[in-house]
């Protein structure tokens, strides 16, 4: 809704520091990473008045970030299996959701949706929707694959404050997920 993004606008000019999920930059291959690393370069070169938390897993890369004063790195680790060893799927959706919970910031910044959004961040989170391949091409995915994600999105759905998709089609699709 309009009132909504007004109101997103408000907090986020108000903001002092802002929790970025950098996960996609452990796969630095195109992809999201692509789309986010210029972004998120804008965004730290155009507001030096606030702090950015960078939350990235502990393999990634993030020597080009320490040069901006605005910049906070925090690491996590997602490689450990949850309970005796296994759980290693899950892991990454929680040591994620567990950082970024932690990071004591006004707002959450997210190029995806694949982690829990902490009730911290309720109505101040935006977050990315770039596709609905688990429901457009099931045949590729497993039946707990397309579940996790589901309850990734409605969870992150009722929590964040915007949710940005690529095109109208996008969107409609998303919606009847949440909904169906």
């Amino acid at each position: 809704s309009a009132g909504g993004r007004e109101d997103v606008a408000e907090h986020f000019r108000n903001s002092v520091a802002i929790a970025v999920d950098c996960s996609v930059f452990a796969y630095s291959h195109g992809g999201l990473a692509s789309f986010f690393r210029p972004f998120l370069l804008r965004m730290l070169r155009t507001y030096p008045q606030y702090l950015f938390h960078l939350v990235a897993q502990e393999n990634t890369n993030m020597h080009d970030w320490k040069q901006f004063s605005n910049a906070r790195i925090s690491f996590y680790c997602d490689t450990k299996g949850l309970f005796c060893g296994r759980g290693r799927s899950l892991r990454k959706v929680w040591a994620l959701s567990a950082k970024l919970h932690h990071v004591k910031a006004d707002f959450l910044l997210s190029p995806y949706y694949a982690f829990f959004i902490s009730p911290r961040y309720r109505h101040r989170s935006i977050i990315t929707v770039h596709d609905t391949c688990f429901w457009d091409v099931p045949q590729f995915f497993s039946s707990k694959d397309r579940w996790l994600h589901k309850a990734f999105m409605i969870w992150n759905a009722r929590l964040a404050s915007c949710i940005l998709t690529v095109s109208e089609t996008s969107k409609k699709r998303l919606l009847c997920n949440i909904s169906c």
